[in-house]
């Protein structure tokens, strides 16, 4: 008798308007999991999405400097264009002035690496909107032989229409070999 009651409970609601899914399902996952856990799990999501996008950023920003065969006008057009896809508008023009004064990198403070090992990306727990990118390279062009550095970068970004960009570097270099 119970199973019958709750069928025709069951049949009435659904004829009651409920047959929208859209909002029934959010309020069904809000039941289920506080509003805090909620945005906790999407901001989870965020910060993958992010870490993904800073690990193609300077895997191919790498990729096209260690590029051998590869003229220097050509790396630097690739270069710009994988800027305007991951990073501000603001920060390229930064980065662009400080190559030109001093040819600087200061999307990787890193001058003249041959090789680029160990990238690492991780949410930096201290700061909102920062991560923390680390990576070993390798300078062989040093006269008393090859020296490793650990590059570490705090990397801040921004949300820009549906993209996450890169909106500061602030880099630091400690030298492992010599």
């Amino acid at each position: 008798m119970k199973t019958v009651k709750l069928l025709l409970i069951g049949i009435a609601l659904n004829s009651c308007g409920l047959k929208h899914n859209e909002g029934v399902e959010k309020q069904n996952v809000e039941k289920i999991l506080p509003k805090n856990e909620v945005r906790v799990n999407q901001n989870k999501a965020s910060e993958k999405e992010v870490e993904n996008m800073l690990n193609t950023f300077y895997s191919n920003h790498f990729k096209i400097w260690e590029t051998s065969n590869m003229s220097f006008k050509i790396k630097s057009q690739k270069l710009d264009s994988l800027k305007q896809i991951y990073c501000t508008s603001e920060l390229i023009n930064e980065a662009n002035e400080a190559s030109l004064n001093s040819g600087a990198d200061i999307l990787t403070y890193d001058l003249n690496g041959d090789t680029n090992e160990n990238l690492k990306v991780e949410k930096d727990p201290e700061k909102k909107n920062r991560y923390i990118v680390s990576y070993m390279s390798t300078f062989s062009d040093i006269p008393d032989g090859p020296v490793k550095d650990k590059v570490i970068l705090h990397v801040t970004v921004t949300k820009e229409g549906d993209k996450f960009k890169i909106m500061s570097v602030v880099g630091t270099c400690k030298a492992m070999g010599r």
